[in-house]
């Protein structure tokens, strides 16, 4: 209080009295406020600023006397008030004592009993202002918690409850005041409160905490589940207990939840775990697991059945990493030991291994790749080693014979150039020779035929045949001619074809295309149409059909030609030779070029029908590099 040990205001009607009581006051370090006569002016100065105490006369002038005025400035502010009166009959004092004074002083004043009086009451009004606060505090706490807080007896008896226990228990507060705490809590509850009385009466003390979860009953019989936390306390010889009770329910149904979902994550990873083994079991790979120190906990069917007995290993002795033969022939040690002590991955090359060296009951020679990784939690420590091994054995194997189909393929194709070259010179040379003397004897029986008067039909028929065979010669150089088709002028080019064969031979082409894109390779284009002119040729030639349909159609995978003609056919179980078994030959070497099909049936007296099937990776322009004429 900035060094003022308080602030006083004197209500007494004796003006002598109170100017020595103020003098006396100040002169040890109190503040006086003010003095008053009667309550009205008290009253007036209170609403300028309020002291921390008064001293009130039980005699003052006007209406309302000390007693009166000390009762309204209790009830107004709160100020502890000292009484000083000269009178101390007994209902004067009765009448005083329902005010709760802070103390009495009778006149003639002793100022050192004075002194002390306003200490005290200074200081049980301070104590008091502390014990309500706390007191607040308290009870705001317990009436706003969200549990129910009760207090009991030492005979279990409820003494007080918050309104939170009213809502839990579904009770009104007189029924619960005074009942027994059986009324909410089962036996069990009740047995523990009495060890813990018990407890506290063998030493002395009180046990201060405690905590259980049981079912609490409601008033309609219905039992809940909740979590309880009590303590035992005691003023002077009487103890009491409080109970904070807390409804479970929502965390018991959330448990049981967390039970049922843990239990079905468990049911959830013992099935995965079981499909991951079948599916590792069934890997066409060989997979060994190792633990961290190098010992192998796990192998699959293929590691069991083809890399265990070719590496001469048992299954029934223990078996390491360092156990594997490979692991010295190939001096694979060091990649060995750090994987075990610094994790990691590393893969070996392709390892060759040649059987009686290794198992001298085996014969055939393989070629094995390993590949192993350390699996590690986030802290890098090392939790086990899993071993990959693929047999590439038969990769090679493929890889070598897909090698020589290329090289059989780039023959073929050669081949096919060079007939192609060929087909250029012979037509060169029948244009140039067979063809221009054909054409010098044309013309020379042409001027003899027109130099002489007479008639001669053998001359006439002469030029006649002339003529043939020059039609005959360009329809040769015409078919044999090599062809280069523009990549968006195939179907075209083949529309071209069929057109100029159904004008010279006299049958029907019905021509069906079911294809969007027509990018072809330049390859794929020739070849393609030099199959359709042999199968028509060959139909011209052999089949004695009226009519032949051609049709092109595609799927997601494969392109399909289908070449039909409505013949004669012939008998294919026949043996005796006849048939166009080279042009045939020369279509199924041409679509081997592009790993296509072909196959034809027929059946004589009902034609003869030839398919073939390309798949599209094969034919179209941006795989061009998988194929060389």
């Amino acid at each position: 209080m900035n060094g003022v040990r308080a602030k006083l205001f004197i209500v007494e009607d004796e003006a002598i009295v109170a100017m020595d009581i103020r003098k006396r006051l100040q002169s040890v370090g109190y503040e006086v406020l003010g003095v008053a006569s009667e309550a009205n002016t008290l009253f007036l100065q209170l609403k300028k600023g309020l002291p921390d105490i008064i001293l009130m006369d039980i005699m003052l002038k006007g209406d309302i006397d000390g007693i009166r005025a000390a009762r309204q400035v209790k009830e107004l502010y709160n100020i502890p008030v000292i009484f000083i009166t000269a009178h101390v009959d007994d209902d004067t004092f009765q009448r005083a004592k329902i005010t709760e004074p802070y103390g009495y002083i009778v006149k003639p004043i002793d100022f050192k009993d004075l002194f002390n009086t306003i200490e005290i009451a200074l200081y049980r009004h301070q104590m008091e202002k502390a014990l309500l606060l706390s007191e607040l505090k308290y009870r705001t706490l317990i009436f706003t918690a969200t549990d129910s807080v009760l207090t009991l007896d030492e005979n279990g008896l409820i003494t007080s409850i918050n309104p939170k226990t009213i809502d839990l228990f579904q009770y009104d507060e007189e029924e619960i005041l005074g009942k027994s705490i059986k009324t909410l809590m089962p036996d069990t509850f009740v047995n523990h409160l009495e060890r813990g009385a018990k407890r506290f009466l063998n030493l002395g003390r009180p046990l201060l905490s405690d905590h259980l979860e049981l079912d609490a009953r409601k008033k309609d019989g219905a039992l809940f589940p909740v979590e309880i936390s009590f303590s035992q306390w005691h003023v002077e010889n009487d103890r009491f207990f409080t109970l904070i009770i807390r409804d479970i329910t929502a965390r018991k149904q959330a448990e049981l939840e967390l039970v049922a979902a843990k239990s079905q994550l468990e049911k959830q990873v013992e099935e995965r775990t079981t499909e991951l083994t079948a599916l590792i079991d069934e890997s066409p790979l060989a997979i060994r697991i190792y633990d961290p120190t190098g010992r192998l906990n796990y192998q699959n069917a293929v590691a069991k059945k083809i890399l265990f007995p070719f590496l001469g290993l048992q299954e029934n002795t223990e078996i390491t990493i360092y156990s594997d033969p490979y692991i010295a022939h190939y001096k694979l040690w060091d990649k060995v030991d750090a994987l075990l002590s610094e994790g990691g991955t590393f893969s070996t090359m392709p390892l060759f291994f040649d059987a009686p060296r290794f198992e001298e009951n085996l014969v055939d020679d393989r070629i094995f790749l390993f590949r192993y990784y350390a699996l590690q939690d986030t802290s890098g420590r090392i939790l086990s080693i899993v071993n990959i091994v693929e047999d590439l054995t038969e990769y090679y194997k493929a890889k070598e014979f897909s090698r020589e189909l290329i090289e059989k393929r780039t023959l073929a194709s050669g081949i096919f150039s060079k007939l192609e070259d060929e087909r250029l010179r012979i037509s060169s040379e029948l244009h140039d020779s067979v063809g221009q003397i054909l054409s010098a004897a044309k013309f020379t029986l042409e001027v003899f035929e027109r130099t002489q008067r007479e008639s001669f039909p053998s001359i006439t028929k002469a030029k006649s045949l002339i003529t043939s065979a020059g039609t005959e010669l360009r329809n040769i150089i015409y078919s044999i001619h090599p062809v280069v088709i523009p990549v968006d002028k195939f179907f075209e080019a083949i529309e071209s074809l069929l057109s100029q064969f159904s004008k010279t031979t006299q049958i029907e082409v019905y021509w069906e295309k079911e294809v969007q894109n027509e990018e072809f390779v330049e390859e794929f284009r020739f070849h393609v149409y030099r199959m359709v002119q042999e199968a028509i040729n060959n139909i011209a030639k052999h089949s004695e059909a009226t009519q032949i349909t051609i049709r092109f159609g595609e799927d997601d995978e494969n392109l399909y030609i289908q070449i039909s003609d409505n013949g004669k056919g012939f008998d294919m179980n026949s043996k005796s030779g006849k048939g166009p078994t080279y042009g045939l030959m020369n279509m199924k070497q041409r679509a081997e070029l592009f790993e296509g099909t072909f196959a034809f049936t027929s059946e004589s007296g009902k034609g003869t029908i030839i398919n073939f099937s390309f798949p599209n990776v094969m034919i179209y322009e941006q795989n061009s590099a998988n194929t060389g004429r």
